[in-house]
Order: C-alpha cells, then structure tokens, then sequence
C-alpha cells in the first residue's frame, strides 16, 4: 500500500510507520470525524488475519482511557484483500525512551505502575490479559497520562516461540511479574531478565547472548543472585524503602524478610496507593517530555531511521528496516506555573527573586496578589498634601472662620502664589479702584487676615526702643538651650550605636532530613523546602502523604528539616509555623560537632525541646547554645482525610 490510499472510503493512509510480517502500520487520517487514527493492516488471505480481528474486537470492551482504544476492525469484503484495525492515536513517548535518559523519580515510577495496575485490574476480572507489558507497550502522553497499547493484539502480532495455550492463572501471573519488571526498571534503569524461577543477569548469560541482554528495551540487565534478581535499592542506593519491598514481593517467589508476596493487579494498586496518597505525577512526567534531558546515544543505524512515531498507538516490535527511534511528537511550548529550567543563570535569577531579602524581586515576581506591604490607599500616597486640603475645606466650610468675603479672598491669595496674573491681582485691582473712588472705605492691607481691615488708628503708639535688646537677649538663650539639648541628644544617640545590637541569626539554606537508616530514603520533597523559610505564610513544605498512621504509617520515626545559619552561631531559640493542627514537633542540635549535619540517622542528634500535639505558631528552646545547624523534627502528623496524614512547615525564625 502506498500513502494517499483510502481504506473503507474514510481512512485515508499518511505515514507509514512499519510493518511486521504480513502486517503493516500506518499512521492516517479520519475523514469522516476530521482526527488521526491508526491503522494495523493485513493481508485478508493471512492465515492470522482472523485472529487479530478477534483479539481487537475483544480488546474493544476496554474503554478506561488509560489504554489506547480500539475504535474499529473490517474484514475485507470482495474483490479487496485488505482488512484492517482502526486504533486511537496516542502521541506521546513511550517508556522505553524515557528510560533511555535514566530512571524516573520514586513518585513517577510508583504512579505509573500504579495507572497500569488500575486500569489492568477490571480487565484481569473478565479474563482479558495483555501478555506482552512491557516499557514498549506504554506511553507516556503528552498532558503526563499512561496509555496501555496492544491488550491482546500485541500478543497474536508476537507470539512467542515456546508458547503454548495456558490458563487463566498463568496468564495473570505474566501481567503481574511485566508490572514488577517495569516497577524495576522504572526505579533503576534495569531489566529483570528470565522469569521468577529462572532469574538471569548479564554475568549468567552465554557470550553469544550478551549483546542481545544488553539491548532489552534499552536497558541492561539486571544483576541476580542466587536467591533471585538483586532489589533495585541493592543495585542502586538511595531507592524508595517501600518500592523496593514491593519489587521483591512481586519478583521474588520468596520474598525476602518474610514479606507477604503479591500476585495480582490490585493488590499492586492497593500497594502502591498506599505509598503514594494523593500523590500525582502527571504534571512531572508532563514537564519530563516538554524540558527533556540529553537521550542516550543510540545505534546510527537507528538513529537515521524514518522520524515518524514507531510506536505511538501499537507498541509493536517491527523489522529494522522500518523501526524508528522517536515516538514522540512536537508538543506546543507551555509556560508552566513552576518552571524549573536547568540552567544556573535561571536558577539564580528564580532564587533572588522569591529571597525575602529582595523585596523588589519579589514584588516584581509575584503580579498575582498583593506586595507583603499592601497597595498605597490614596489618603496615604496623598500624605500631608490629602490632609491639608481636607483641613482647607474643613475650614472653608466653618462659619467661625469669618464671612464668605473673607475666605473668597484668602483662597485668592493662596492661588496667586504660583500665578501672579490668578486672583490676588484682580482683587487688588478692584480693591484699588474702590479705593480710587472713596477714601473713607478701609482699604485692604493683607489679604489673608480678615483683622486686617479696619482704619488707620487715630493716636499711633510710641515706638519701643528697648524692644530690639530683648529680642536679641531671647534669641540668645534660645541658641544656647537648643545647643545643649542636641549635645545630650548625640551622647544619647552614640551610646546607644555604641551598644551591642541582637540580630536574628540568617538561614542560609535548608534541607529535607530523611536518613536511610532510619527507613527513609533520603528525601522528603526536597523541591518543596525553599517555601518553609521564603517569608511567606502561603507557601509550605509538606512532607508525603502517609497512610493508617498519624506517626508517619509505622514506616520511619520521623521527618524533617536541618536548618543551615552558615556559621556557628550562638541561638536562644527556633520559631516554627505549621500546617494543620496535631503535630508532634521537636528541635534538634548535632551531638558531636555542631558545625557539621549528620544526615545519616536520628541517633547523630541530641533533642533540645519538642511539644506534641502543636499547631500554628510554636517557639522551641535551644538553650542559648552555639551551633550551625538546627534539625526541626516530625514525628506525628495531622490528619488530612479519612486515614491519610501530612505535616508542613510554612515558616522559620532562629533567635
């Protein structure tokens, strides 16, 4: 077939985006609904044409959205040879190429497998099984959601060799051991190679095969032992506790530890549930396809292979000729409400203007609210200018004040101040001219003072030639009094610079306190601890959401924060605002040496004050001690539903 051909007068063909066997894949148009779809098609006369027609008329009843749909399957009617399935397009990129750069965040891959093991649970309860789960067969969509691709196509396209008709319980068990394998290599860039049973690492496997183990879905192998394949925190440290647990429980006949196995998709859900909460990673995974890191280098062969999605709809495995490297397409360039580029200049640029030492930045930054300050109200950006023209017309207004004449003319005299030609001039040019014409009418000697209309008194006073002295000898004493008192007022004012002044000491920076021994995993939303001391009461560092227990689920003993003044410095005292109310908070100072954190255990740190049940505003003693760190510690969390409970950190002040 070639592009531009129209199949069942509505599907016209676009791209070819490979072909298997007697099968082909291509990407085309709906002309009747305007969208893309894409189309598996076949030879009608193929010995398996049949039973893909089946498989996708079965795979139809699964309308989650969580897997790509199956809109349609025609049987070609005479005289065409071409019968074909019609399946949603999904763009995006599949897991395996995300892999590709490295393994997911402990939230992505938790929130992945958990999508999976979803939308795979129902499906489980009617007897469909997918079979062929693998980071080929999942899509990563561009709004950050899980597509399913190939529920039981995927399994007729590639059958295995050595596969032979099997029970529903056998066929369960596959889809559930391809969830813990992704679970794995979604936390470690690893692939589980073998089966439960008859694990196998890359050391274990024949020479010839070693180059095959290598190119498994991009990944390599994954080490075994004796007992089984290594856990993902063995093989790298640092892997969330509870995700490695429930690797094992899934991988392992034998858990380790005694740990209960898992051998179905809701009990995966259930697992991963409960680690997660009300966790999402959809926006992360989102902001992982727009702001990629640098891919893997790949095979040239590969990499000059057509750029069209291989397998955006279908996860289907197709011949070399054909395969391409890229399933992803072009996604329109968002501005995210946090974005984080990863370059330093933006870093530091982002980090001075949510400083609370910079108000400027700040206030620039934040156009959505009020500056910390509040807006000027106008009396007050009026200052005494709004206050004087009050009181003017306050005393315009007051009878007492003298006649309508009289505040007429002082107003007039007010004006004439900035121009000479305002009313000042016409009044006196009228005030002349009646005194022109009648000489017995008083005439106005000042303008702004109505007492100063009346006659020329008829016996003027003697002049006073004392006078002149006494107001000299006044002046005088009044230079002489003013002087000693800003003498007093500066010995005053240098005494009081001279003494020490306390200052609050300054955070230099702070950092979630999750310690491995202690049965974390070495972070607690670190993106999260800038907003516990950016000076605002709004913003929060929250800790994860943990189930069945306010102590943080029975998992660890605690949480928290270290708090870094930059130097040793002497403190009396920490001052904490919290989220919700029934925290369970103390202070901490390093046992050893003050001027270094220990962030391998709880046990490093010797407790200074704690309160229980806290909420809002609390202050802990430290008892005036000198140190460089402060730990803040939780131990109990409020509740935030039915059975859920997390704590937060809003504010901190160091005294």
């Amino acid at each position: 077939m070639e592009a531009g051909t129209t199949l069942g007068d509505r599907f016209r063909l676009e791209v070819k985006l490979g072909h298997l066997a007697d099968t082909e894949l291509w990407r085309a148009f709906d002309l009747k609904l305007h969208r893309p779809v894409v189309i598996t098609a076949m030879d009608a006369r193929s010995p398996r044409t049949p039973e893909i027609l089946t498989a996708a008329m079965q795979a139809a009843v699964a309308t989650d959205s969580r897997f790509v749909r199956v809109l349609d399957a025609v049987s070609a009617r005479q005289p065409e040879t071409t019968s074909f399935v019609v399946s949603e397009y999904a763009p995006g990129l599949t897991l395996r190429e995300l892999l590709a750069t490295g393994p997911l965040s402990a939230l992505e891959a938790a929130w992945v497998v958990r999508e999976i093991a979803d939308a795979m649970t129902p499906m489980h309860a009617q007897g469909i099984f997918h079979e062929r789960l693998s980071p080929e067969t999942i899509i990563i969509t561009a709004t950050g959601n899980v597509k399913i691709v190939g529920l039981l196509m995927e399994a007729v396209l590639n059958p295995h060799e050595t596969e032979q008709a099997t029970s529903w319980s056998e066929r369960e068990a596959t889809d559930i051991v391809d969830m813990g394998k992704i679970l794995y290599a979604c936390l470690v860039s690893r692939w589980p190679l073998g089966t439960p049973s008859a694990p196998a690492s890359l050391a274990a496997l024949p020479s010839e095969n070693t180059r095959h183990a290598q190119k498994t879905w991009g990944l390599v192998a994954a080490p075994a032992d004796g007992h089984c394949w290594l856990t993902p925190r063995q093989v790298q440290p640092g892997v969330s506790p509870a995700l490695d647990v429930l690797c094992d429980q899934i991988l392992s006949q034998q858990p380790r530890h005694d740990e209960v196995p898992v051998r179905s998709a809701s009990e995966i859900y259930q697992a991963l549930a409960r680690v997660l909460g009300s966790a999402d990673a959809a926006a992360d995974l989102e902001r992982r396809l727009r702001y990629p890191t640098a891919a893997a280098q790949r095979p040239a062969d590969a990499r000059t292979a057509s750029a069209e999605p291989n397998l955006v709809s279908t996860g289907r495995t197709l011949t070399p000729e054909s395969a391409v490297t890229r399933t992803s397409v072009d996604l329109p360039p968002v501005i995210d409400e946090e974005p984080a580029p990863a370059h330093a200049p933006s870093v530091e640029k982002s980090s001075r203007a949510h400083d609370p030492s910079n108000r400027q930045g700040e206030s620039s930054q934040d156009l959505t609210g009020p500056d910390e300050d509040g807006y000027w109200s106008p009396q007050a950006a009026a200052g005494q200018w709004g206050r004087h023209d009050s009181s003017q017309r306050h005393q315009a207004a007051d009878p007492s004040t003298g006649s309508v004449a009289e505040s007429s003319a002082g107003v007039g005299i007010k004006s004439s101040a900035g121009d000479p030609s305002g009313p000042l001039t016409a009044v006196n040019k009228n005030v002349n001219s009646r005194a022109g014409t009648s000489r017995n009418r008083p005439a106005r000697t000042r303008g702004d003072n109505s007492e100063s209309i009346g006659r020329a008194p008829r016996h003027p006073r003697p002049a006073n030639r004392h006078w002149p002295w006494i107001l000299v000898a006044l002046t005088i004493a009044a230079l002489v009094v003013g002087l000693v008192l800003v003498g007093a007022h500066d010995d005053d004012e240098q005494a009081h610079n001279d003494a020490p002044q306390a200052t609050e000491p300054t955070i230099a920076t702070v950092k979630d306190f999750d310690p491995q021994a202690d049965g974390g995993n070495d972070e607690e939303h670190p993106r999260l601890v800038n907003q516990a001391h950016d000076g605002r009461a709004t913003t929060a560092w929250r800790t994860l959401v943990y189930r069945g227990s306010a102590n943080l689920g029975g998992l660890k003993p605690g949480v928290g924060l270290v708090v870094d003044l930059g130097k040793p410095t002497q403190v009396s005292s920490v001052t904490v605002t919290l989220t919700g109310s029934g925290t369970d908070i103390s202070a901490w100072i390093p046992s050893n040496d003050t001027s270094r954190a220990s962030m391998r255990s709880i046990k490093d740190w010797t407790k200074a004050d704690g309160q229980s049940d806290a909420n809002g505003k609390v202050t802990l003693d430290l008892g005036e001690k000198k140190t460089r760190y402060v730990l803040i510690y939780l131990t109990k969390l409020p509740s935030v539903s039915d059975g859920r409970y997390q704590g937060g950190i809003s504010t901190i002040t160091v005294q």
